[in-house]
């Protein structure tokens, strides 16, 4: 692979064939055919083990982080474009749409042709930042199906509650409907667990970060989503949050949730420890009765 540059016509030679732009716009315009995954990357994702998902987004998680840096630098007019593409790592850019040989190519172009650069790894951070949302998406929907399944057996075995749902359905839709604002909320304390009691069955109404969730006492204590679906908090430690390594894994949509934003400790079907680990805060409306700790009150964020 070669690449030769012209006067006002930038062209370089891909697998065999020539390429020819006039504008860096031209070459942003191409390039969107490739800003996300494959049909057979996809297929390939969908195969992934859990364990591999997670690793996968880990993967694209960092590669974003470094693209980003290094494209925000690059506007200040120093030449960390061109660098970070002539010390980049092959190895680590996906060969998927023909990323990695693209890449390669546009790192031996002769100095003068950053803009081209630029919008280059900017076509490569469109593709990071969707392969990193279908993997997340694959592995909240098949932790989603595994939690369904969970409780379809709890309720065949006569282990599942009835009662427990149908307090999680109305207190979810009772939430929604009511203006966050006009709601008392306690900000937990950052980093310090806070023990609650409740009452068999009993709802904690949750904001974590501008999302309303749902917390119910029981055997198991259960979490409840903005969208409605319930996962069951696991004995003892149950981390929440958008990492992929959460033991709840929250959809990364919700963008005020942070990665890892509440820790949750069973001690009872009636007590829980919550412990705020989060940027933007976890807000609770707390019962009058069984809850202990020193709450510093405040507003939670905007609504949903």
């Amino acid at each position: 692979m070669l690449s030769k540059i012209f006067s006002k016509v930038f062209m370089f030679d891909l697998n065999g064939r020539r390429h020819e732009f006039r504008s860096p716009a031209d070459l942003e315009f191409a390039l969107d055919g490739r800003s996300s995954p494959s049909v057979a990357k996809s297929k390939a994702m969908v195969q992934l083990s859990e364990e591999d998902l997670v690793r996968e987004i880990d993967s694209y998680l960092e590669m974003e982080q470094q693209l980003s840096f290094a494209l925000k630098a690059g506007q200040t007019g120093d030449d960390s474009v061109e660098r970070l593409l002539r010390d980049l790592d092959l190895s680590l850019i996906e060969e998927d749409n023909d990323w990695r040989d693209l890449l390669q190519v546009l790192s031996n172009v002769a100095a003068g042709f950053a803009n081209y650069q630029r919008v280059a790894l900017e076509g490569y951070l469109k593709y990071v930042a969707a392969g990193q949302q279908l993997a997340e998406a694959i592995l909240f929907g098949r932790r989603a199906e595994r939690d369904v399944a969970d409780a379809d057996a709890d309720l065949r075995s006569g282990g599942g509650d009835v009662r427990a749902r149908q307090c999680l359905s109305f207190s979810l839709a009772e939430l929604l409907s009511q203006d966050h604002r006009k709601i008392e909320f306690n900000r937990l304390p950052e980093k310090e667990s806070v023990s609650v009691g409740l009452r068999p069955h009993e709802c904690l109404m949750l904001m974590l970060g501008k999302y309303p969730f749902i917390l119910v006492s029981g055997e198991p204590w259960r979490l409840i989503d903005p969208s409605g679906s319930d996962s069951r908090v696991s004995p003892g430690r149950c981390s929440i949050g958008r990492h992929p390594g959460a033991d709840i894994n929250v959809y990364a949509g919700y963008r005020s949730v942070s990665r890892r934003h509440l820790l949750i400790e069973t001690e009872s079907d009636r007590v829980v420890r919550l412990t705020d680990l989060s940027s933007l805060g976890t807000f609770a409306a707390l019962p009058d009765h069984g809850s202990s700790g020193n709450y510093s009150v405040s507003a939670p964020p905007g609504g949903a």
